[in-house]
């Protein structure tokens, strides 16, 4: 939920009601930015991701494997950074960039710069393409909604992912 500064309390406050009436978890953002922050992250992962198959680290399929088996599950859990304040022990984030924040740098400082009509589609289209074909996104929302009703069982009633009254994935 993204309020203006001249949107009402009250508005937000029906607005957020709505979304967790219907299953969901709405965030009220501090203020507004270019896309939506779910995407914003996500585009921010995928730019590594094709950054990695283009300079030949790993492939498509590859990279889908490592999110799928290893990051995606934990974060469906924890967020980053619950996950990587967990990492740091009882010292939490603090401690988890003293003992790693030298390779964490050293990550940012080689992450991808790819750009959109940078060369690398042809590439990461056609991997992508051999890989999958067409997806069956329905297969891939009821997957997800599976998921997302396991982690939740877990959670206090309030919190609980609603799938009979959620909004398609898309």
């Amino acid at each position: 939920v993204v309020p203006s500064s001249a949107t009402r309390p009250e508005v937000v406050d029906r607005t957020v009601g709505f979304w967790r009436d219907i299953g969901r978890e709405p965030v009220v953002l501090k203020k507004e930015c270019t896309g939506f922050v779910a995407n914003r992250l996500a585009f921010a992962l995928f730019r590594e991701a094709i950054h990695l198959v283009n300079e030949g680290v790993a492939s498509v399929q590859d990279i889908d494997t490592v999110v799928q088996a290893s990051m995606g599950p934990r974060w469906a859990v924890a967020g980053p950074f619950k996950s990587y304040h967990a990492g740091g022990g009882q010292g939490g984030l603090k401690a988890f960039f003293g003992n790693i924040g030298g390779t964490v740098q050293e990550c940012w400082d080689d992450a991808g710069k790819v750009n959109v009509g940078g060369g690398w589609e042809e590439k990461v289209f056609k991997q992508t393409q051999e890989a999958y074909g067409v997806v069956d996104v329905g297969e891939r929302d009821r997957a997800t909604k599976k998921v997302l009703e396991a982690i939740s069982k877990d959670k206090p009633a309030h919190e609980a992912f609603d799938a009979d009254n959620a909004l398609d994935i898309g």
